[in-house]
């Protein structure tokens, strides 16, 4: 996407969360794991640091690079407390899927966290005790401070852990069913969908949102659609991230091939904003402006005329080329 991460700030106008894109992914782990390593060097025996943590593909790479920081550089988790997002339910934490092992396995067995301050959602927890546990899981939050800093991938559909289409605004931590989407998604790793967990346990988005500060990722192609949905679409419940737009104080940090259905990135020509925009017109922007402008129109390429592109935002472009003849040309051959 050569010369889309240029734009500027003004070509952000319809984006309501505060969207970073790198061009790969381990760019941006590197980064978010300072901003974590950096708040986690400012907590004292007095005040602890505390962390809202989630499993996955996306947050080990960050947990690769905090376990590296720790090695090579010192960085300390003594005074850091921790509260996991969601667990399946039930499950032995000891089970190959279990999201507890998984926090072991990718960071806890790495650092010098002391065991007392890691808090896990509890998948053997008996079923007339889930409800207590679950609040008293809130309680241990608020008793611990709250979250300072949450740390939680963007789900397809726009889900936040096991917040699934239709969760409000207000829930809390709870036992949840898991959907018929999410369970499909989860057979791979429990060998058939059958064999997948009917429910859940997961922090509410009302316990996320109490987050002090929150960093979002999602990385790939697979998450470019939620990705558009969650940050230049309207807050809706059939896509629970979107609540995560007034948030006072959230990022959300992608890759490029989790950037491609935002407008900066998909068609920022469309975009008006108070000022005017200039995009620096490059080859690969210039054909991907003619392919949309053509399947826009319904019109084969070399069809296009300069009023095509005059009255579709692209002025700028063909003027760039000469004309739409000359233009056209050379993006079809």
């Amino acid at each position: 996407m050569t010369g889309l991460l240029e734009l500027s700030e003004d070509f952000r106008i319809n984006e309501k969360i505060n969207t970073q894109v790198f061009r790969f992914f381990d760019e941006a782990n590197k980064v978010i794991s300072r901003e974590i390593s950096n708040l986690i060097r400012s907590a004292t025996a007095e005040k602890k640091v505390v962390l809202g943590l989630s499993v996955g593909s996306s947050p080990s790479g960050i947990y690769d690079e905090l376990i590296n920081l720790h090695k090579q550089e010192g960085l300390s988790f003594k005074n850091v407390i921790t509260f996991n997002v969601d667990e399946y339910y039930p499950i032995d934490p000891k089970q190959t899927q279990s999201y507890s092992r998984f926090m072991y396995e990718n960071l806890f067995s790495h650092i010098d966290i002391q065991p007392e301050n890691i808090h896990l959602l509890s998948g053997d927890c008996p079923a007339d005790q889930v409800e207590a546990h679950t609040k008293k899981y809130e309680e241990d939050i608020k008793k611990a401070g709250g979250i300072d800093l949450l740390l939680i991938p963007l789900g397809k559909a726009g889900v936040l852990g096991f917040n699934s289409s239709g969760t409000s605004k207000d829930s809390k931590t709870r036992l949840v069913e898991i959907d018929r989407n999410t369970r499909i998604d989860a057979a791979s790793d429990f060998f058939g969908a059958e064999f997948v967990p009917l429910h859940a346990l997961t922090l509410g988005i009302s316990s996320l949102y109490q987050s002090k500060r929150i960093i979002l990722v999602a990385y790939s192609e697979g998450r470019s659609r939620p990705v558009a949905r969650v940050v230049e679409g309207d807050i809706s419940i059939s896509a629970p991230a979107t609540f995560l737009q007034n948030h006072p104080n959230i990022k959300l940090y992608i890759d490029e091939a989790a950037a491609q259905d935002l407008l900066r990135f998909k068609s920022p020509w469309v975009i008006q904003a108070n000022v005017p925009l200039t995009i620096k017109w490059n080859p690969f922007l210039a054909r991907k402006a003619v392919i949309w402008l053509s399947l826009a129109l319904g019109k084969p390429i070399l069809k296009l005329v300069d009023e095509d592109y005059y009255d579709n935002h692209l002025t700028s472009l063909v003027n760039s080329y000469g004309s739409a003849h000359d233009l056209n040309l050379k993006v079809f051959h």
